[in-house]
């Protein structure tokens, strides 16, 4: 690999990273505009702002969120049963070995997750790391007038399918000020597949450095 990617994958600390990988988002967009059983999300971060887990704690798909407790035991909700192809992408096209906490978040038209950083509650680096604790976000409905803005760095060019990596150690708000729901599948503590995940992010850094050529290493 070039010095040049090679530092940039060891040492530079971005917010976020667009990943050139692809998936069929329509098929999943289908599937999750059917649910109705979405619940509420950390409302004292956000309006009309839910979720529902995929894989989450004792396979409930209300346990979204990160709880401190040792030997937790996570499983598949009723929410992937009733979700075939999105199932079948998270286990079998997404390169990710077993999965943790994996969830649809939902924001309505007209909310929003206020501005903060999740320092308090995530031990992670300011370095992104798609084998540590970096959260994956599919993104599989991302409408014009809805921002996700990092502060010092602006808005992440989000668009439907956008597969990204994201450390959010760093502030960070979004605002859908569309008329559509914004959808995306986020993914914490999995285990990844290194063979699978480690050229995509490496081609992804490549592009990211092309398209800033007055960047010096």
């Amino acid at each position: 690999m070039n010095k040049e990617y090679s530092y940039a994958i060891d040492n530079c600390a971005l917010p976020w990273l667009m990943l050139d990988f692809q998936f069929r988002w329509e098929d999943i967009l289908h599937e999750v505009e059917q649910l109705d059983e979405w619940i509420p999300y950390r409302e004292s971060s956000g309006k009309n702002w839910s979720s529902l887990a995929l894989h989450g704690i004792s396979g409930e798909f209300g346990s979204v969120y990160h709880e401190e407790l040792e030997h937790v035991r996570y499983d598949w909700t009723s929410i992937a049963d009733k979700c075939p192809k999105t199932k079948d992408f998270l286990q079998n096209h997404a390169g990710i070995i077993s999965h943790e906490r994996t969830r649809f978040m939902k924001i309505d038209p007209g909310g929003s997750i206020f501005l903060h950083n999740d320092r308090d509650i995530e031990d992670q680096p300011l370095t992104l790391d798609i084998m540590g604790p970096s959260i994956l976000h599919f993104s599989i409905q991302h409408p014009k007038g809805c921002d996700f803005h990092v502060s010092g760095w602006g808005n992440i060019p989000i668009d439907n399918g956008s597969t990204w990596l994201f450390s959010n150690v760093w502030n960070h708000e979004c605002i859908n000020n569309s008329d559509k729901p914004r959808y995306h599948i986020l993914t914490n503590g999995c285990n990844m597949d290194s063979e699978f995940w480690n050229p995509i992010v490496r081609r992804s850094w490549k592009n990211f450095i092309n398209g800033y050529n007055n960047v010096k290493f």
